[in-house]
């Protein structure tokens, strides 16, 4: 993790203050600045696919979570299905004993 404190902020201003002041010198002398953060260069020319392709890597992770989640819930369900018929099984069975007896 990266802290800051106060020297570190300090020196950080000073380093921006020097490349605003090469900057200037450099358009007296009529050459080019150096990248500052006011003129720095774009990181990407063209942004428009980034935003799309975030889109579709969301969409992919949340149908894929969404997918699995499925899965796992209709299995629970026919597990609770099984027990449920298994439960009744039981009882009719029980119930066709007690029957059988009271009849003999």
């Amino acid at each position: 993790m990266f802290f800051l404190n106060k020297k570190s902020l300090i020196l950080g201003a000073a380093s921006i203050v020097r490349l605003e002041k090469d900057a200037k010198i450099a358009e007296k002398r009529g050459q080019k600045p150096p990248n500052t953060p006011k003129n720095s260069p774009p990181l990407l020319k063209n942004e428009k696919g980034v935003a799309l392709l975030m889109t579709l890597l969301v969409v992919t992770l949340l149908v894929t979570l969404i997918l699995g989640l499925d899965s796992t819930v209709r299995r629970d369900l026919r597990m609770v299905n099984n027990l449920r018929d298994d439960l009744k099984a039981t009882y009719i069975a029980k119930s066709g004993v007690a029957a059988a007896r009271a009849l003999l």
